[in-house]
């Protein structure tokens, strides 16, 4: 973090309410990702698209996102913490008032990219702010922040279930998501944040540094594939769980929420993890662990007990991935690290972008053991992602 951002750095970390509201906007991130996968059905019913094109909402979401996490990035270094914060928790909170009422393929589309662009900014400015806040304790840290995401994340599925149970669509749940997010955002224009960071100029070598800088790109390319494996996992937990398994409604829907338990335990056992392991080498073994989970998916077939352990499997190791990531970059870029967060983030999303969609439609046409293989390879390519960068943060 460069010396004229020290003062809102400073000024973010004594505030309360700008770390309550940190917490709170990935927990809520946390509870609509999550519900996307069981309510993708829902929406296909109530736009007319089908149930593998709509899985493109997570397309849009996390399309959006790859844009305004670069933007947020740079805002951050440049004027600090309050505009971004209040900007992307407002977009994103109506972005999810949208989606319950689109009534049509595209509007549905239009409802996620304004998701996204909100979801996108929050995350970076929540990453950069706990990070700066916890100089030496970064993965520790970032790790407790993901906790908050990994709740939302068993809630949403949870909270779904139990309509469903009740004969209700769990659609509604979106909008009073968006009402929490608006809320939040209010708080934070009441923070006692500063309105502006120090303005100041980029570092001259900043920039160049960061595209030269071979450990950042690693890292980029490592979450962008975990980013896709594991929204691909947990979005299409419950059709898997429902065409390999035959489980019931009720019963995938609960198996959705306990990946994103498992992989809120990865997250929660991560500080334990790190008084033996280096941040590089927790991320290896994480990558390992989710790799077991993806071979149990594929030796699980129609047993519901394989199939629920894959999952669970997979999600614990998943877990510690993301935060331990945007730890390591934030050590190692302390002068750019919201412009390095930003690129982590932008271009993870383009995993989302991409994979859990091309997975659905794989899934679509050739079944559920042909969408397991998506993510069997890639866990395969996030252990040699891992292990390349142990080995460049060695060096």
């Amino acid at each position: 973090m460069s010396r004229a951002l020290a003062p809102a750095v400073a000024a973010g970390a004594s505030c309360p309410a700008a770390r309550a509201v940190s917490y709170a906007g990935l927990g809520v991130i946390g509870l609509y990702i999550a519900l996307v996968g069981p309510a993708l059905g829902d929406l296909s019913r109530r736009t007319g698209a089908s149930l593998g094109d709509t899985g493109a909402l997570f397309t849009a979401i996390f399309g959006a996102s790859m844009v305004s996490t670069y933007l947020a990035g740079r805002a951050v270094d440049r004027y600090g913490f309050r505009a971004p914060a209040a900007l992307g928790l407002a977009i994103n909170g109506l972005g999810l008032l949208l989606i319950p009422l689109a009534r049509s393929y595209p509007a549905l589309l239009g409802a996620g990219i304004v998701t996204g662009t909100g979801d996108g900014a929050l995350v970076v400015v929540a990453h950069v702010l706990v990070a700066a806040a916890s100089p030496g304790r970064e993965a520790a840290a970032l790790n407790r922040l993901n906790v908050m995401f990994g709740v939302g994340a068993i809630g949403g599925p949870a909270l779904g279930a139990a309509l469903r149970l009740a004969g209700v669509s769990p659609l509604p749940l979106f909008a009073l998501y968006g009402g929490a997010q608006l809320v939040l955002a209010a708080l934070i224009l009441f923070s006692r944040l500063p309105a502006h960071g120090a303005r100041h100029q980029p570092d001259a070598h900043g920039a160049p540094a960061l595209r030269r800088a071979g450990l950042l790109w690693l890292l980029a390319a490592l979450l962008l594939v975990y980013v896709g494996v594991e929204v691909g996992v947990g979005g299409w937990a419950f059709t898997y769980a429902r065409e390999s398994a035959g489980l019931g409604g009720a019963a995938a829907t609960l198996l959705s929420s306990g990946f994103w338990a498992a992989l809120t335990a990865g997250r929660l056992l991560s500080p334990l993890a790190l008084r033996r392991l280096s941040p590089a080498g927790l991320l290896l073994l994480s990558a390992a662990i989710s790799a077991a989970g993806s071979v149990l998916l594929v030796l699980g077939g129609s047993s519901a007990v394989l199939v629920s352990a894959g999952i669970l499997t997979a999600g614990l190791g998943f877990g510690p991935v993301w935060p331990v990531a945007f730890a390591i970059s934030a050590r190692a870029f302390p002068a750019t690290v919201g412009s390095a967060s930003g690129i982590l983030a932008s271009l993870s999303a383009v995993g989302a972008l991409g994979i859990p969609w091309a997975q659905g439609q794989i899934l679509d046409s050739g079944g559920p053991a042909a969408g397991i293989m998506v993510t069997v390879a890639g866990c395969a390519v996030l252990i040699a992602l891992a292990e390349a960068t142990r080995r460049q943060v060695r060096r």
